[in-house]
Formats: C-alpha cells, sequence, structure tokens
C-alpha cells in the first residue's frame, strides 16, 4: 500500500508543471466504471478530510493533493484545469517573492 501511494506521488512529482496532472490521468486512468466510481469518491472523502484539518492542525495539503490526483486521474478536463491552475499560481507566488 505504502508503495501504491510513492508510486502516484512519484507520478505527479516527476512532471513538469503545466503537464503533471494530464500526465498523472494518462497513466492512472481506470477502465472499468465502478473502479472509476471509486477513485472519484475517494478523492472526495479525500477533500474533506483536507478541509477539516484546514481549520485545524494537520496536513491539508497532502489531502488536497491526494484528493485532486484521484479525481484528475478519471477526469481529463480537470486535469487540464488543474494544470493551468498550477502554472497561474506558480506565477503569482514568482511575482510576489520578486517584489519582495
Amino acid at each position: 500500500m505504502k508503495e501504491k501511494f510513492r508510486e502516484h506521488f512519484r507520478l505527479l512529482k516527476e512532471a513538469p508543471p503545466g503537464e503533471r496532472f494530464q500526465h498523472y490521468h494518462r497513466h492512472k486512468r481506470e477502465g472499468h466504471p465502478v473502479k472509476m466510481i471509486l477513485k472519484i469518491v475517494a478523492g472526495l472523502i479525500c477533500f474533506m478530510i483536507a478541509m477539516v484539518l484546514t481549520v485545524t492542525p494537520g496536513p491539508a495539503f497532502v489531502f488536497y493533493i491526494l484528493g485532486f490526483a484521484l479525481i484528475s486521474a478519471q477526469s481529463r478536463t480537470l486535469a487540464k484545469w488543474l494544470d493551468a491552475a498550477e502554472v497561474t499560481i506558480r506565477k503569482s507566488f514568482k511575482k510576489k517573492s520578486s517584489k519582495d
């Protein structure tokens, strides 16, 4: 189980920004409809856990990434949206850090 999580994070980490979630989608897309639905539900559960951990001490960021990964593996549209959002967020952080 631990090795599977490491593989998921490795796939997300190794891909370049702006292509990360689409790359993950191509490698992890599930063909069976029941497995697809279960992974989407698991992703939504991860989001709920992350929301709770956002207001309490805990690793909310990990659960957000895991939730995004599980859902983007099944949805190409969401994968594209997440890649575009990542690029935009990185640009805004870069601009902010260059002003300081």
